[in-house]
């Protein structure tokens, strides 16, 4: 079986491959031309979707739209592309497999000061459910993990 590992750091994606063995492929998950190249080259058989941003400390009246942008399009828009691009091979391949998406507590919880990130996991678990729902029929589980979420 072979693993990937993904970013857009090139020397701190090699230097990930050079200790894992894992191969890198290297995208920036904000550019859907990059993913779409990337990520739908493969019929992969699992994805974790794990690329984060934490945006800023803020309240909602303070907090900086820039940011707000940036945090939803990597943590919520890199995951729907991600998934978009993988789907096609893994349903083509006809062996099911499994997405996983990274969430966090702040998806569950409100936390103070967690305006943009709160917001933009609460769209990874929905995105999550759509396409367990949508991807479920052709084998294909999708779940979201919560890491940080008390069990």
């Amino acid at each position: 079986m072979e693993v990937y590992a993904s970013g857009r750091d090139v020397s701190k994606l090699d230097a990930l491959c050079a200790e894992t063995g894992a191969t890198a492929v290297t995208f920036d998950l904000t550019k859907d031309d990059e993913v779409a190249d990337a990520v739908g080259a493969h019929q992969w058989f699992g994805v974790v979707n794990c690329g984060g941003n934490g945006g800023e400390i803020a309240t909602p009246q303070d907090t900086d739209m820039a940011v707000y942008d940036r945090v939803m399009a990597i943590n919520a828009r890199g995951t729907l592309l991600v998934t978009k691009f993988a789907a096609p091979g893994m349903i083509e391949a006809g062996r099911g497999g499994s997405i996983v998406n990274v969430s966090s507590q702040a998806s569950l919880v409100a936390l103070k000061g967690h305006i943009s990130y709160g917001s933009s996991k609460a769209a990874v678990d929905n995105i999550t459910r759509v396409s367990a729902l949508e991807l479920g029929p052709y084998g294909i589980r999708v779940n979201a993990v919560n890491p940080t979420a008390r069990r």
